[in-house]
């Protein structure tokens, strides 16, 4: 079940590089992916990209884009998975590339 829903995050990068319209220096990492005594399907992750410029890109003023981005995600996540999820997420700089 994890492994699906690590699969399903990074299928998402390629929405995250249309939605903010940022280069393609995005990684989703899940951190945890467990499921809660109350059945909601818990789940912490990190985006990561290269460069800080993009890091605020990616959570936009007041918090805005990443909202939006985590609430399309979840809802797209509780339709697959049949059941409520609570998506925790993150976005960190991390040099990972060159």
């Amino acid at each position: 079940r994890a492994l699906h829903v690590e699969q399903r995050l990074q299928l998402l990068d390629a929405g995250l590089l249309d939605l903010f319209e940022i280069p393609y220096t995005v990684q989703v990492v899940v951190d945890e992916a467990v499921v809660r005594p109350d059945g909601t399907f818990y789940i912490q992750a990190r985006i990561l990209t290269t460069e800080d410029r993009y890091r605020k890109m990616l959570i936009g003023t007041g918090g805005r884009r990443i909202k939006e981005f985590g609430q399309m995600t979840r809802k797209e996540l509780e339709t697959v998975m049949a059941r409520k999820v609570f998506l925790d997420l993150r976005v960190e700089t991390e040099k990972w590339m060159g």
